[in-house]
């Protein structure tokens, strides 16, 4: 009799493991003024974070690096507008792009990234809502 591969088995296992702890994390994250989440699969932060209340004060998420920062945004907007069945999470997750030259350096900074930094400094300073 054939196996199927053995990878299968263990990503169930895995996602078994992992269901069990999510009301945990999410309690976690409601009585913990700072709750380390680490060693989760790519798209799990941002799933776990999405079922958090609405109501709830925002949450600032910090990742490892900008390519992190930026999917983890990514998935974050995907779960919210999935979960409110429409394309409206605009204005829920705000990404601060990370500066991408140093001071030392005689180069003008990516105009995009300025543009994007200032835009998330707009946001906050007015006191527009937002979750992440």
């Amino acid at each position: 009799m054939d196996r199927p591969d053995a990878s299968l088995y263990s990503l169930e296992a895995g996602l078994a493991r992992a269901t069990a702890r999510v009301p945990e994390a999410l309690a976690a994250l409601e009585s913990r003024r700072r709750t380390d989440l680490s060693g989760l699969p790519p798209g799990a932060l941002a799933l776990l974070l999405s079922r958090r209340p609405a109501d709830r004060p925002p949450v600032v998420v910090v990742t490892a690096d900008a390519e992190a920062a930026r999917r983890t945004a990514a998935d974050l907007s995907f779960f919210l507008a999935e979960a409110k069945e429409d394309e409206d999470a605009v204005g829920e997750v705000l990404h601060y792009p990370a500066s991408d030259i140093t001071p030392y350096l005689d180069v003008a900074p990516d105009r995009r990234a300025a543009m994007d930094r200032l835009a998330v400094l707009f946001h906050l300073a007015r006191e527009l809502p937002w979750r992440f």
